[in-house]
């Protein structure tokens, strides 16, 4: 695969956040969105360089900027859990075919899910508990 420039990988997320924002009216969202490039600035290069095609997990997805990007970059089939309802842009996924799911990944089971090529698990140490 071609990798993506340093301008389109920034343009490509940013449509991405404007796609979220609007999704989410009256979400804190506008807020947060000038904080997360700075928690994973690297990652969207990393996951723009794998292969097309791939199962991807994005644990603690909250509103979905990661698994949106790898849903549209990589044409991944994408599994969404986060502990709490509230944040996924639930309209967005299911228009781009995202799962998302309510789960408690120190105390409930991923095994139904299957198996994935990629896991994302980002600003989530924080709020584990064991």
């Amino acid at each position: 695969m071609k990798p993506i420039s340093p301008a389109d990988l920034a343009s490509r997320l940013a449509a991405i956040q404007d796609d979220i924002a609007a999704s989410e009216p009256g979400s804190n969202y506008p807020n947060y969105r000038q904080d997360e490039l700075r928690f994973w600035s690297h990652i969207p290069a990393w996951i723009a360089a794998l292969p097309r095609g791939m199962r991807v997990l994005d644990v603690g997805a909250a509103y979905g900027t990661l698994a949106l990007f790898a849903r549209r970059v990589l044409g991944a089939e994408v599994v969404a859990i986060d502990a709490l309802p509230a944040y996924h842009p639930k309209a967005l996924f299911e228009r781009e075919g995202i799962r998302h799911l309510v789960r408690d990944v120190e105390r409930q089971s991923l095994d139904d899910l299957g198996r994935f090529d990629l896991v994302l698990f980002t600003e989530v140490l924080g709020h584990l508990n064991f």
